[in-house]
């Protein structure tokens, strides 16, 4: 009986079916790498995302930090507000931190690009008390209002 059940079709016949089995295959891990690439894309897109969010909230709390002291330092002041100066060189680490991370995103902002760049420098005279806060200030509003994360 199995003998028969077996045998109803030629050899012939189950060579095509063999190749359409193949075929179907085929198209399967094809359809497999298609997919994979583009769940890749995604992940990729949404960890740049994630990167720009984290620069974008690094120079905020910098911004925020900022604008809680002095628009000049003296002495005095440095040596009362020396643990929110710390917090503030704290929060400059974090900026970056979050740009290196970014690495070669942000080379179509150029204006987020020097403003990383010039927020060190800028920080250094504030803190060394050879200039205001403005600058810092000034920069840290061009890096936040430059639609670099959302375009």
């Amino acid at each position: 009986m199995w003998h028969t059940l077996l045998n109803w079709h030629s050899g012939t016949e189950w060579s095509a079916v063999s190749a359409l089995g193949s075929v179907v295959s085929a198209l399967g891990s094809i359809l497999t790498v298609i997919l994979g690439f583009w769940a890749m894309n995604v992940w990729r897109r949404q960890e740049a995302l994630k990167a720009k969010m984290a620069l974008k909230m690094a120079v905020a709390d910098y911004s925020n930090a900022l604008s809680q002291l002095p628009l000049f330092l003296s002495r005095n002041v440095r040596i009362e507000k020396r643990a929110e100066l710390r917090e503030l060189s704290h929060k400059l680490n974090a900026i970056n931190n979050a740009f290196l991370i970014c690495e070669h995103m942000l080379e179509k902002y150029p204006s987020v690009n020097s403003g990383c760049r010039s927020l060190s420098v800028a920080h250094k005279e504030y803190i060394r008390m050879r200039d205001n806060s403005i600058q810092a200030k000034y920069i840290c509003h061009n890096i936040l209002s430059e639609p670099f994360v959302f375009k």
